[in-house]
């Protein structure tokens, strides 16, 4: 029984001395982050969830060495960046944090939005979503160069203004109620703004009923037009 034991503890102690050898040898290529890395590994590469610390400090996903996905990466200075990554650079969109130097007074000041290879290009804008969808064929939701704090629907059927459109009624959670020709909609909207249209109509061919339903909800500030299909 003895001996067994031994040898349990002998492949014991061989797999921990694997594992501690396969973490050693894993290389991380960011020279700022060489020094100390705990995590997954492929081919003598950080590969996976990872941590690495040298100069700077990085906790996140990881590619052939090199930062890769979401990550966390913490800088000598303090400044941070919690975001997505690519090829070891700030790719996509994320958050920096850093403080500001104005004259001795440091300020902390927050950037958020899109990064291409390690540069700012610019604020992240969250896309129009549409919440629930009855009886539309299509629809095109657009931001006009309007100045006004506005969005109107238009409803159109065979290419052309749909005038079979019946018991509309249309709510908004902020905004006042407008009219613009044919369109219908909200002025002095507080966005981001759900809205919500129903309507009866016909289909293309005359031949049928349809009780239309669309819910939308709009982020960004703007004149938006929406147009609904039938």
């Amino acid at each position: 029984m003895y001996f067994y034991r031994l040898i349990l503890s002998f492949y014991i102690l061989l797999s921990i001395s694997g594992i501690s050898y396969a973490q050693d040898s894993c290389k991380v290529l960011l020279k700022n982050l060489q020094g100390y890395y705990s995590g997954d590994c492929k081919n003598g590469l950080a590969n996976g969830k990872g941590e690495a610390e040298g100069v700077d400090y990085y906790k996140g996903s990881f590619k052939k060495g090199l930062p890769s996905g979401f990550g966390e990466y913490r800088w000598a200075s303090g400044a941070y960046y919690v975001g997505k990554w690519r090829k070891g650079k700030r790719n996509g969109f994320g958050t920096y944090h850093y403080q500001l130097d104005s004259n001795r007074n440091f300020k902390d000041t927050i950037i958020e939005g899109i990064w291409k290879d390690d540069r700012f290009v610019g604020k992240y804008v969250k896309r129009p979503k549409v919440i629930y969808l009855k009886d539309i064929t299509s629809y095109s939701i657009r931001k006009t160069k309007g100045i006004q704090s506005r969005v109107l629907f238009d409803f159109h059927q065979n290419g052309m203004q749909n005038t079979r459109v019946s018991n509309l009624m249309m709510s908004a959670d902020s905004g006042t109620p407008a009219e613009v020709g044919q369109k219908r909609g909200f002025d002095n909207v507080i966005f981001p703004v759900t809205i919500s249209v129903r309507y009866d109509t016909y289909n293309k061919l005359g031949t049928q009923s349809l009780n239309c339903n669309f819910e939308v909800t709009i982020y960004e500030e703007g004149d938006w037009e929406v147009i609904l299909k039938n």
